[in-house]
């Protein structure tokens, strides 16, 4: 009897655990469920609102709900920026290209009129470079550059090059004299070699008055120069 009894209760309590085991898989089954609904994302607050048109057709209880996104508003256009325009050429002259002086003893102004300080007074065939057409009131007046000194001298006083002023000795066999002035007679200040550059200041005639590489100035003819490449 009492082995009978012993299996009785043994055979209770395994079935009250079976039922507290089930329980516990219930309820977490139920925490699971729970947790996952918890977890999928909710309106996100930042995004852009959308508007809902509803729209009422014909017929019974017929009524059609359209989203519409918001319109996404035109990126403004970036403005072009026109390219600086130079002035035309004038007589066969360029801004920023050579011109030279086409007339004898003309004041170099450091301003587009008369009235304003002499910088210098110049001898025909001066060479410069131009910056500016269509200087002062009257628009007659060039803004040129003379070696380091800026200035403004009258647009008819000027003439286009007749050869590029950057040069090299060419059209001989190894060598030319520079000379103080334009006349074979003159001092000889140096030899420059074949080859050489140079750069012309002024013309004179047959002659002309250039720079040579180590800043010295003097004249050579102008038949033993050829342009640079």
């Amino acid at each position: 009897m009492a082995g009978q009894k012993e299996r009785i209760i043994f055979r209770k309590v395994r079935a009250y655990a079976i039922l507290v085991l089930a329980a516990l898989l219930i309820i977490g089954l139920i925490v699971l469920i729970f947790a996952s609904g918890n977890n999928n994302p909710g309106p996100n607050p930042s995004a852009s609102p959308t508007a809902t048109t509803t729209v009422t057709a014909p017929g019974p209880s017929a009524t059609v709900e359209i989203t519409e996104s918001p319109s996404v508003p035109a990126e403004t256009p970036t403005p072009s920026i026109e390219p600086t325009v130079t002035n035309p050429p004038v007589n066969g002259m360029y801004e920023g290209g050579y011109c030279m002086l086409a007339n004898d003893g003309v004041n170099f102004r450091a301003d587009s009129n008369t009235d304003s300080e002499i910088l210098d007074n110049l001898k025909k065939g001066t060479v410069m470079i131009v910056l500016n057409f269509n200087c002062g009131e009257a628009g007659d007046w060039t803004k040129v550059k003379l070696g380091d000194k800026i200035g403004y001298l009258k647009t008819n006083f000027l003439a286009a090059c007749t050869m590029s002023p950057k040069c090299k000795i060419a059209n001989v066999e190894s060598f030319v004299n520079i000379r103080s002035q334009a006349s074979a007679s003159s001092e000889k200040v140096t030899e420059c070699a074949l080859g050489t550059e140079v750069v012309i200041l002024r013309f004179a005639g047959d002659w002309v008055q250039v720079q040579l590489p180590d800043d010295r100035t003097g004249y050579m003819m102008k038949k033993y120069l050829e342009p640079m490449a």
